[in-house]
């Protein structure tokens, strides 16, 4: 019987919970320490504002079991901009734990969801949980980011036991044009090619041949340990793939073999018509480079066919920027007998002959550089890399 269960109570307003995300946060802290005042909302980067901040920001709690540290690099520095945005509290250090500041499932998402897009990076929903600090999320989006960003790709798996080819993409950024040279070296030969990173985002696009080689090389280190070590490139690859080679005799490492398929040198370089190009000669130049890489093109490209372009013309500035330095190392060269008009060099060849100490033999192949990878033309590749890898490869020559 309710109405004899409250007979003689006065009925009292009692307050009600605000919104749900309408939140305020007081921090308790140890006796003898100052209270903790209001301050102002620090300054964060611009793509980091949310649209919804909240009006006060709080000192960060001194009773925090962290020291506090600030960012040391441009995503930890994003990072505390959002955790400082989302709580409410300012400053962040990159060790301070999200949770430990007041945090919880939603507004761990609302940062999460910023990071991934601010940093293009596909982040777990669940990242904050694992990596509750600034420093831990901020080595999240730099490992996912690596490995968006990876160009390694294998082409053909062979025996553990001998060295891997590795083969550097051309100024348009695919390997594609190796498959079939990789199919015709013999069974036990592995093969690798290196891809041009930015097919997904336009930040990992490497600019210069030397940030290439780099990059590159710290992948080929996570197949192959030591040397000594087989190289090779078409075109504007062959570039990359000799930067490559120099770093690793640089280091200590032997290079066996690099080979240069037309690769273009000093003096003999290809003339740079993608400039400066309109809107419509590059919507051209796109619809080329998408069917030279056994992709669909439309009449409106999208964003991610459009980075096809800025790959091509990201390397072929890298190509015109790159010069040379003499190598000692030893070169096997493939020469398109078909020269071109106006757009071949006529015997890029004889541009490294000075540079190559270690001295250079060229094979020349029919056809133009477009069919230098043609059925005939592997099968005549494959049978020369062969017989120049088959003295030295039946050494224990392992990759990791």
């Amino acid at each position: 019987d309710w109405a004899a269960l409250h007979e003689g109570r006065t009925p009292r307003r009692v307050p009600m919970p605000t919104y749900a995300f309408d939140t305020k946060r007081y921090w308790i802290d140890a006796p003898g320490l100052p209270a903790v005042t209001a301050s102002p909302i620090a300054p964060v980067p611009a793509r980091a504002a949310p649209a919804e901040l909240t009006s006060r920001t709080f000192e960060r709690p001194v009773s925090l079991g962290s020291v506090f540290v600030g960012p040391r690099s441009e995503v930890e520095s994003v990072v505390v901009g959002y955790f400082e945005h989302v709580l409410g509290v300012s400053p962040v250090g990159v060790e301070d734990d999200f949770f430990e500041l007041g945090g919880d499932s939603l507004s761990a998402l609302q940062v999460v969801s910023r990071a991934s897009e601010a940093f293009g990076v596909e982040l777990p929903h669940h990242a904050l949980l694992e990596s509750p600090t600034v420093a831990q999320l901020a080595a999240a989006v730099e490992e996912v980011r690596k490995s968006a960003s990876s160009s390694l790709v294998l082409l053909k798996q062979g025996d553990q036991g001998q060295a891997p080819l590795f083969l550097v993409h051309p100024v348009g950024g695919s390997v594609f044009l190796y498959r079939d040279l990789a199919r015709q070296l013999p069974d036990q030969q592995t093969v690798y090619g290196f891809q041009s990173a930015g097919g997904d985002a336009v930040a990992f696009i490497r600019r210069s041949v030397e940030e290439m080689a780099a990059s590159y090389l710290d992948e080929l280190r996570t197949v192959q340990l030591t040397g000594p070590y087989v190289l090779g490139g078409a075109g504007f690859g062959g570039l990359v793939a000799l930067e490559m080679a120099q770093r690793l005799r640089a280091a200590g490492e032997a290079v066996h073999l690099l080979v240069l398929f037309d690769t273009p040198g000093p003096g003999e370089m290809p003339a740079n018509v993608h400039g400066s190009l309109s809107a419509e000669a590059a919507d051209a130049l796109l619809v080329e480079r998408l069917a030279d890489r056994d992709l669909p093109s439309s009449d409106e490209p999208d964003a991610q066919a459009r980075q096809v372009l800025d790959v091509y013309l990201a390397n072929v500035d890298a190509l015109h920027a790159y010069r040379p330095v003499a190598y000692a190392g030893r070169v096997l060269y493939f020469l398109a007998e078909d020269r071109r008009p106006g757009l071949d060099p006529e015997r890029p060849d004889s541009a490294w002959a000075a540079l190559v100490g270690g001295g250079i033999t060229t094979h020349r192949l029919p056809g133009d550089y477009g069919a230098m990878f043609g059925t005939a033309n592997v099968q005549a590749i494959a049978r020369i890399v062969t017989r120049e890898l088959e003295p030295w490869s039946s050494a224990d020559h392992s990759a990791v």
